[in-house]
């Protein structure tokens, strides 16, 4: 992500992307006009440390925005009893930290020294047919697999099943997500 971003904006010199430890930036105290955490929160212990990393990074009055997905609301199902519930539900448990967070965001940046001034949710509904169907099922296949909790041959089939849903326009994936914006006190 943060190639495609620096190779997006390089007309843009002031605007830099670094890969580094939310918790501790090694940037300087209030040297920041703004902050992202996209899709963060979700996989981070302690989110509260990175939000009081951004806080001593940001300039007074500066910004932070959040974007992360809301894990409860992620399915690939489309009817009752479709094996690719447990194969979502197995993936969220491997990467993601807090499942329910998103929705407590506004109340932790209260807590954390930030003043909400806009949140926004929006539901991802990729195209049938779209990687991201086979992308997560392959994921959440393979997951289950190095878990132990099922074979090669059923894993196999799981990516083959996804396959053939995308092929005849049928695959399903549905994310909502939520963005805040807000001020540092």
């Amino acid at each position: 992500m943060v190639e495609a971003a620096r190779a997006r904006h390089a007309d843009l010199p002031a605007l830099t992307f670094e890969v580094g430890d939310a918790k501790a930036t090694g940037l300087p105290d209030a040297s920041l006009d703004l902050v992202a955490l996209h899709t963060l929160l979700i996989h981070c212990p302690g989110p509260e440390e990175a939000l009081a990393e951004a806080r001593r990074i940001l300039k007074p009055g500066g910004l932070l925005t959040v974007f992360d997905e809301d894990p409860p609301s992620v399915t690939a199902a489309i009817h009752d009893h479709d094996p690719f519930g447990p194969v979502i539900d197995m993936l969220i448990e491997a990467y993601v930290h807090d499942r329910w967070i998103v929705r407590r965001t506004p109340r932790l940046l209260a807590d954390n020294g930030f003043e909400v001034l806009a949140r926004q949710g929006s539901l991802y509904l990729p195209e049938p047919g779209s990687p991201y169907f086979q992308t997560v099922v392959d994921r959440g296949a393979e997951t289950l697999l190095a878990a132990g909790v099922i074979g090669e041959t059923l894993a196999d089939g799981f990516k083959a099943e996804a396959r053939r849903r995308a092929e005849q326009a049928q695959g399903w994936g549905a994310i909502s997500f939520v963005a805040v914006i807000a001020r540092k006190l």
